[in-house]
């Protein structure tokens, strides 16, 4: 997302239009300068819809519009590929495979460049990540809230603990690059994969 398609979605809203803001989590870590990299296909991992902003200002901005409620929730262009398949589109940029990771890390990204950024708090990050969400597809507070009667997945964040995101830490796909990576605060501390049931009653420190 751009500022320019930020502002659009802010004049239309106040004009009355139902139009929610949607920036998605590379948008908010990264900027279009990997475009321009002399490794053709380094750039073309990140060939991805909405396209990266070239101003290197504008993941901070996203940010700071999604904390002022100008925009309204996180989500990515998830649809990842290898580099073989990123390579069909070499000599060619329309056919270069669309989208890039970002399902797996997405709380971890927005929780780093939003909260631990200081730009928006806990509750913030809540509802651009889950509630909001919830919210636009009806199913809130079924979805997208903790309380009596609600269906949630819940995450705890060690918020001073730290992890470094690469090709080596992804589930669904795998890259053959030592340059993907981006240090992240805010650790999940439990999850189905580690954790079952009879864990439950564990404390956490």
């Amino acid at each position: 997302m751009t500022r320019g398609a930020a502002a659009a979605i802010a004049h239309h809203r106040a004009q009355g239009a139902i139009v929610f803001g949607e920036p998605i989590a590379a948008g908010l870590a990264l900027d279009g300068s990997h475009y321009y990299d002399d490794d053709w296909l380094h750039a073309a991992r990140y060939v991805m819809s909405p396209p990266l902003s070239r101003d290197p200002t504008t993941p901070e901005l996203l940010m700071k519009l999604l904390a002022a409620g100008e925009l309204h929730l996180t989500g990515t262009d998830n649809c990842t590929y290898d580099c073989r398949q990123k390579s069909l589109g070499k000599g060619n940029f329309t056919k270069i495979p669309n989208g890039i990771n970002g399902v797996e890390d997405r709380m971890s990204v927005v929780w780093e460049k939003g909260v631990h950024s200081g730009i928006i708090d806990p509750m913030r990050y809540v509802s651009i990540t889950s509630a909001t969400a919830a919210k636009i597809f009806n199913i809130y507070p079924k979805k997208g809230r903790i309380a009596v009667g609600s269906d949630a997945d819940i995450v705890v964040f060690n918020p001073n603990a730290y992890r470094t995101i690469s090709k080596n830490t992804h589930h669904h796909v795998q890259y053959r690059t030592k340059r993907y990576h981006i240090l992240v605060f805010g650790v999940k501390l439990l999850n189905g994969e580690r954790y079952g049931s009879e864990n439950l009653h564990e404390s956490v420190p």
